[in-house]
């Protein structure tokens, strides 16, 4: 076969599985993710998938989920891949340019007009348009729901009103802890429970919060019981973390993990502990803190006694600046208190050692308190101890 005549063989097979239905939604939550989809859409845009704006910081958000900032540029990028001739002519060369190869944060700062937003219109309701827009949702919907699922929750219902929250607010977890203290465990969480934790933070969102609880409570996922689901309870076999090697945080920082029981019938509760909790603390839901400097294993246990373990490594934080405050001249006989601030704020070891150029004029203490002794000018300096060798220095002249 010639070059020409493959290159048409392979434009054909490329169109034509630009014209296969999306993908199905995972057989493991399928119902879930579709009816999530449903009730995210309508929130949004009410399916519209043409959509082009900006949201309430002013940065463009685009396409039947509203992506925006960088999210919304990486979905106009992939549609752009697709048919990049066909992308310029629907959007135009000046929004093509502005896009194409450019940096997912290239609109960081950035609010579209009018007419931009028709052009973009055009483009995301084209046939690559609407195809990408599907795969990106459901996997953002997929990955709200299997968090959810990780935690322990169970309830459809529950699952379905946690991807809607998680997509809104980005912090879904925080709502799911405060739902597990009322209902006693992630399991025991339905949807009435995780609506009233929704409420307890909701504040501009409650609106929303109660229109996706009453779309739920009028038309319900059915949930399984025991007897319609006999493999329903299956021990877990195996758990995962989905990490491997060694977490390196530094003091302050924090990671999320997210433990996956199988088979997928199994009971998804996991406890969380940490072997060296003054190093690196874990929280119910799988995140960690880095305390102090030092070596941790995290471990994650089914209820059956399945482990699975990382390790995380937390480096100290070194100083990389110090600037000192305080008056620039003093009189004989007086004392006053420097005032100085070390950068990094969260920096490990933020001890300093003082020092006078000039003992018979000046003196400084271990507490960064000066004496003025007699007229003239002296340096005082401080210089960090924890290995950066970071100074700085400030004059003060004695009338």
């Amino acid at each position: 076969m010639n070059k020409k005549c493959f290159g048409r063989v392979l434009a054909w097979l490329l169109l034509a599985a630009m014209c296969l239905p999306a993908p199905s939604f995972a057989a493991a939550s399928a119902s879930v993710v579709e009816r999530a989809f449903q009730i995210i859409s309508k929130m949004e845009t009410g399916t519209n998938y043409t959509l082009a704006g900006n949201d309430t910081n002013g940065r463009p958000s685009v396409g039947v989920l509203q992506w925006n900032g960088s999210r919304a540029v990486s979905l106009l990028q992939a549609i752009i891949a697709d048919d990049p001739a066909g992308a310029k002519t629907l959007m135009g060369s000046a929004l093509y340019k502005e896009l194409n190869g450019a940096s997912a944060s290239v609109w960081n700062r950035r609010t579209l007009s009018k007419s931009e937003r028709t052009l973009l219109g055009k483009l995301l309701g084209s046939r690559q348009g609407i195809a990408r827009q599907k795969e990106l949702a459901q996997k953002d919907i997929t990955r709200y729901i299997e968090t959810a699922m990780a935690l322990g929750i169970t309830d459809p219902n529950a699952l379905c009103y946690y991807a809607d929250i998680a997509h809104q607010t980005g912090v879904g977890k925080k709502y799911a802890e405060y739902a597990k203290g009322l209902a006693g465990s992630y399991r025991a969480i339905t949807l009435d429970i995780l609506y009233k934790a929704a409420l307890h933070y909701a504040t501009f969102t409650k609106s929303r919060r109660t229109r996706v609880y009453n779309m739920l409570k009028e038309d319900p996922i059915p949930v399984k019981t025991p007897s319609a689901d006999p493999d329903a309870g299956a021990k877990p076999k195996k758990i995962t973390l989905g990490k491997t090697g060694t977490i390196k945080l530094k003091v302050g920082q924090s990671k999320s993990l997210t433990a996956k029981v199988s088979p997928l019938n199994a009971d998804p509760s996991v406890t969380w502990t940490s072997s060296k909790p003054a190093v690196a603390a874990v929280s119910e839901s799988g995140e960690i803190t880095a305390l102090a400097p030092g070596k941790t294993v995290i471990t994650a246990k089914t209820v059956n006694g399945k482990k699975a373990s990382v390790r995380v490594k937390v480096a100290r934080v070194l100083v990389t600046g110090v600037t000192i405050q305080g008056s620039s001249s003093m009189r004989k006989g007086k004392t006053q208190q420097l005032r100085w601030e070390i950068l990094p704020a969260n920096a490990t070891n933020t001890g300093l050692k003082w020092k006078s150029s000039d003992r018979k004029v000046l003196r400084v203490n271990a507490k960064g308190q000066v004496k003025a002794y007699r007229k003239g000018r002296a340096v005082i300096s401080c210089k960090t101890v924890d290995g950066s060798e970071i100074r700085a220095k400030f004059v003060i002249t004695v009338n």
